[in-house]
């Protein structure tokens, strides 16, 4: 692996888990909304 694979990794890693914590935010957002 070279550092240019790691740091694509990386990233994916890191958007995957900002879009998760955003869906689970918009997830209790709606929940309290109704």
């Amino acid at each position: 692996m070279d550092h240019l694979e790691l740091q694509a990794l990386a990233s994916e890693l890191a958007f995957g888990a900002i879009r998760n914590a955003l869906s689970t935010q918009t997830q209790r957002f709606t929940t309290r909304q109704l």
